[in-house]
């Protein structure tokens, strides 16, 4: 028996109305993608912004010694080691805020503002000596703006927020005032196998702050001798970009980061920048600061606005805000 098989026209009849169906779907096909690409860039980029701004804030909580724009500030930024981190923004486009004792209404005056933040915090202590002496221990964190690479996202080089913290540092007055010389011995002993190189003492400026623990011998060097202005510098424990997303088998590829102050040109965000400081430059981009209040509780506004950039229409953009109370009690 002969089997029944499509003509010629039956297929191209076939063929057209599948061109067509293909045709009118497609539209809705791409509509759907972006759609996914979207939603998932927005997720990412929000997950980073508030993770990176939390654990900022949290770390604000424990601060001891805020350092505002200045001299003093300056010679503490010129010691920091961030020999394997981008350096930040060059000249003015990098400021420290000022510290406004009081103001009418947030933000205050627009020039305090900074986009970068250096503080010390305070660490668990340290207990010596067989436990006769607990001793406070500090770090120094460093949050600031740097260049991740030539590549453009927006209309300018790609940048990121980095943060970077210190190695520990023993407090200088309690260790110096420890009466006892034996216990003294020990305590300085027990610090060095503990792998505390340094002593801080934080109420005076840079050049006058910093001393070596050492032992020599099995005997340690006291009085406590000071470090090398000319070559000390604050060694880095830990640190990398502070907003950080996996872009690498997701479906779509981008680049992120803080975001820089946007035109009406361009460079246009859903939130624009900068909102507290007044633009000059590549300053403030997308990391504001500002400090107010009295040392006992400095009230800490954050605004922070990160970016992308991939093969999706535009810019996406998340901005996450911070109040912190801290510290500045040195």
């Amino acid at each position: 028996m002969k089997k029944a098989a499509f003509t010629l026209v039956e297929m191209l009849i076939s063929m057209t109305i599948m061109t067509i169906i293909i045709v009118m779907i497609s539209p809705m096909m791409d509509l759907s993608f972006t759609g996914i690409v979207t939603y998932e860039v927005h997720n990412s980029l929000k997950q980073a912004n508030q993770t990176a701004i939390n654990y900022l804030g949290h770390e604000l909580t424990e601060s001891y010694r805020l350092f505002q724009r200045g001299a003093a500030a300056d010679a503490y930024l010129a010691r920091l080691d961030l020999a394997d981190q981008p350096p930040p923004l060059a000249g003015a486009d990098s400021r420290l805020p000022v510290i406004q004792a009081s103001v009418a209404a947030m933000p205050g005056v627009p020039g305090a503002v900074g986009n970068c933040l250096l503080f010390a915090t305070r660490r668990a202590p340290v207990s010596v000596a067989g436990g006769a002496v607990t001793l406070d221990t500090y770090r120094f964190n460093f949050y600031y703006i740097g260049q991740v690479s030539a590549l453009p996202l927006g209309n300018r080089p790609h940048r990121n927020l980095y943060e970077w913290h210190s190695i520990d540092f023993v407090d200088y007055n309690m260790l110096s005032g420890i009466a006892d010389p034996l216990i003294r011995t020990d305590a300085l002993i027990e610090l060095f196998n503990l792998g505390y190189r340094f002593a801080w003492d934080p109420i005076q400026d840079a050049d006058e702050a910093f001393y070596n623990i050492d032992v020599i011998a099995g005997v340690p060097v006291f009085p406590l001798p000071e470090v090398d202005d000319a070559t000390h510098r604050i060694l880095k424990a830990s640190g990398g970009e502070a907003i950080k997303i996996h872009t690498k088998g997701v479906i779509s590829n981008f680049r992120h980061g803080i975001a820089h102050n946007t035109n009406n040109t361009d460079f246009i965000l859903k939130h624009p920048v900068p909102l507290y400081a007044t633009a000059n430059g590549d300053f403030p981009s997308g990391f504001e600061a500002i400090i107010v209040g009295m040392s006992s509780k400095r009230l800490i506004n954050i605004r922070m606005v990160a970016v992308a950039q991939g093969a999706f229409k535009g810019y996406k953009s998340n901005q996450q805000v911070l109040q912190a109370t801290a510290k500045d009690s040195w």
